[in-house]
C-alpha cells in the first residue's frame, strides 16, 4: 500500500493519506526513535484519501482500512474487531480461530535501525526459538501453544513496548 524508497519516504506516503499523527498518538507508540522520525518529516502539501487511492473499493473496505491505519495503537482496530468487521465477516469463524493463552515475547531494540533482511532474520530466529520451546514443552506433557496471537516486545534503554497481534493482524503497543 505504501511502498517507500526508505523508512522516511514510506512514512511520508502514509502521512499523506492518514494525516500527521497528533502528539498524544505519537506518545502512545512509546518509541523515541519513531517520534524523532515523525518530527523530522516535512509537512505534507499533497494529501490523498483512501477513496482516491482505491476508487473501486467498497465503502466497507475503506472503513476497515481507516480503522487499521491508526498511528495510535490504542485507537487501532484489533484482530478480533477486524474479523468481525462487515468487510471480512464472511471469513470469520469464531470456532476456527485459535487464541493463544499467553503472550509470545520477541525482543528488539527499538532505537536500532535494522535492514529488512536483518529484521526478518531476527524475527525468524525468535520464531524458531519459540517453536523449539513449544515443541519441547509438548514432549514433556505440557499442552501445545497456538500461534494465533503473538506479543512483540521491543526494548530500548528508555522504553519497553508490547505489541499484540492475532491471526489476522493486530498491532497494539502499550
Amino acid at each position: 500500500m505504501f511502498p517507500g524508497t526508505s523508512t522516511m519516504n514510506q512514512l511520508q506516503k502514509i502521512i499523506a493519506v492518514t494525516g500527521r499523527p497528533k502528539p498524544d498518538d505519537v506518545e502512545a507508540i512509546q518509541s523515541a526513535f519513531a517520534a524523532s522520525m515523525l518530527d523530522s518529516i516535512p509537512d505534507e502539501k499533497e494529501f490523498k484519501t483512501l477513496n482516491e487511492m482505491f476508487p473501486k473499493a467498497k465503502s466497507d473496505a475503506i472503513d476497515l482500512l481507516k480503522k487499521l491505519l491508526q498511528f495510535n495503537p490504542d485507537k487501532r482496530m484489533d484482530a478480533d474487531e477486524a474479523l468481525k468487521h462487515p468487510y471480512v465477516s464472511l471469513f470469520h469463524s469464531a470456532k476456527d480461530e485459535p487464541i493463544c493463552t499467553h503472550p509470545i515475547k520477541l525482543y528488539f531494540n527499538d532505537n536500532k535501525k535494522y535492514s529488512i533482511n536483518e529484521y526478518r532474520e531476527k524475527l525468524y530466529s525468535e520464531i524458531r526459538k519459540n517453536k523449539k520451546r513449544r515443541h519441547k514443552g509438548t514432549e514433556e506433557g505440557q499442552p501445545e501453544q497456538t500461534s494465533a496471537q503473538t506479543t512483540t516486545q521491543t526494548s530500548t534503554p528508555s522504553t519497553t513496548a508490547t505489541t499484540t497481534s492475532s491471526s489476522s493482524s493486530k498491532t497494539k503497543t502499550k
